[in-house]
């Protein structure tokens, strides 16, 4: 069902979508951050930029961009209020994100570079700048 999130100011997420206070969302599951943590993972730089209205649920949170060019997380499943031409703040955001880091999205086998290791055949793939 639908539940309200409360989306703190001067975040990404409270740019994603466009300056509002206020979204409603999806969810399916009812997992939590342990209140215990809080504060603590706030310290070391985790920012908690999305909340239930009335109780002390996070449900989303993100690293600044000085940390990460676009780290975000939610509780919530975006996919159940995404439309093909209406897609939810927060993948339209990832797909902003990745066209502006300067990096090609296209990849073919002649933009990738295999690495190989000594007992493997490949273990990663990386893409050719």
């Amino acid at each position: 069902g639908g539940y309200d999130v409360l989306i703190n100011p001067n975040t990404l997420t409270h740019e994603l979508y466009n300056g509002t206070d206020m979204a409603r969302e999806r969810f399916r599951h009812r997992y939590n951050v342990n209140p215990t943590f809080i504060e603590e993972l706030q310290s070391m730089g985790m920012v908690f930029s999305g909340q239930a209205p009335t109780r002390r649920v996070m449900q989303i949170s993100e690293l600044p961009r000085s940390i990460h060019p676009f780290f975000l997380g939610s509780q919530f499943h975006p996919e159940y209020t995404s439309r093909p031409l209406r897609p939810n703040p927060c993948f339209l955001g990832f797909v902003r994100a990745c066209l502006n880091s300067g990096r090609s999205l296209t990849f073919s086998l002649l933009h990738l570079k295999p690495t190989l290791a000594s007992n493997t055949r490949i273990t990663a793939v990386t893409p050719q700048p």
